[in-house]
């Protein structure tokens, strides 16, 4: 497989990882917002679209990352976030993919 059609595939995962991202982590901030405000409050009020900015956005994504939300009693609610914070990794490792195989593209194919 050459490096063009590596880059087309992690287009084409990073695309399915946002399809599959934005409805579950919509889902999870909104259970989040109603069953667990408190949380919800300590890490930004965040919401996909309404509160969405810096600030509140890198506070959600640190809830996911350090994996704060695990002492919770809601089982459902912490698969949901564990698979929000598996999707990221995913994403991450695409665009690190992406972006260097662009680099090395653009730098290696002048003529």
């Amino acid at each position: 497989m050459d490096l063009k059609s590596i880059w087309y595939l992690m287009l084409i995962i990073l695309g399915v990882v946002s399809i599959i991202y934005l409805p579950l982590c919509a889902s999870a901030i909104s259970r989040l917002k109603d069953s667990h405000n408190l949380l919800w409050k300590k890490y930004g009020s965040f919401e996909l679209f309404a509160n969405n900015n810096i600030v509140s956005s890198s506070r959600f994504l640190k809830l996911i990352v350090t994996r704060a939300y695990v002492g919770i009693n809601d089982i459902d609610l912490v698969k949901k976030l564990d698979l929000c914070r598996a999707l990221l990794v995913i994403a991450t490792f695409c665009v690190v993919i992406v972006f260097f195989i662009t680099i090395y593209m653009i730098g290696f194919n002048k003529n």
